[in-house]
């Protein structure tokens, strides 16, 4: 029972992984695409990255190759196919990829022509992340506020602050909702240490419901990542070690 139960559960796993398999879009039916695409920014080095997927029957289904007429345009830019190699959550088959630098623009478009000559454009917006103040120190022993100039999120929108030391260690703090300041618990940082450290914002959207789409309908994401910020920790703690309880003494 175990052996079957385990068979299962890597039958369930195996079937809900995105194919990797590819082929034209000449070949399929227009109305069974499903269209998926992303954009990122990140500030410190004011570069933009995007990309798109369009996959047959469905969020899994084999990757497709945009055959003539059909083309994919991201801000006013057609884009060309690559595969075999990973893109943002995208192993192998076909996909489309764009890099750029520039200014924050805050909304971004794609526009997709199918092989019927049917035009779906789908949008995409957050504003930038503008932060007012951050603690010099962050206080483990308590708690730290940061403060933005406007409100950090809208509907639908997710932050994550990371607290890196040097070395690679970091902390997550994952916020949902948020007024013009954040409040962090100091006691997650006694695991860092005393010390310096940076301070990053991260900050998504994702639309499942597209604006324009086939019956299979698709998604959008933007990922604004922030510069760096310096601080440092204070009045950290070293965890408190549990005994072995495997050890036994007698009184």
């Amino acid at each position: 029972m175990k052996k079957f139960a385990i068979l299962y559960l890597a039958i369930i796993l195996f079937s809900a992984c995105a194919s990797t398999d590819s082929s034209e879009s000449k070949n399929v039916n227009q109305e069974e695409i499903w269209q998926n695409y992303w954009v990122e920014y990140n500030e410190a080095e004011e570069k933009l990255t995007a990309g798109a997927t369009f996959r047959f029957g469905g969020s899994t289904g084999t990757t497709l190759q945009l055959t003539e007429p059909s083309k994919l345009t991201f801000e006013d830019t057609e884009l060309d196919f690559s595969s075999g190699v990973l893109i943002k959550g995208v192993l192998g088959g076909t996909h489309y990829g764009y890099e750029g630098r520039g200014e924050y623009k805050g909304k971004y478009s794609f526009e997709y022509t199918d092989n019927n000559g049917k035009l779906y454009v789908n949008s995409i917006s957050t504003k930038a992340l503008e932060v007012d103040s951050i603690p010099e120190e962050l206080n483990a022993g308590g708690t730290n506020t940061i403060a933005f100039k406007t409100m950090p999120l809208a509907a639908g929108e997710d932050l994550s602050i990371t607290v890196s030391k040097d070395g690679g260690s970091s902390i997550n703090f994952n916020i949902e909702n948020a007024e013009k300041e954040v409040v962090l618990d100091g006691s997650r940082l006694n695991e860092l240490g005393n010390g310096p450290v940076t301070i990053t914002f991260t900050k998504t959207k994702n639309i499942y419901n597209l604006q324009q789409a086939g019956h299979l309908g698709g998604k959008i994401s933007l990922t604004y990542n922030s510069k760096a910020y310096k601080s440092k920790i204070t009045n950290a703690q070293k965890p408190v070690e549990k005994p072995d309880s495997s050890v036994t003494t007698n009184n």
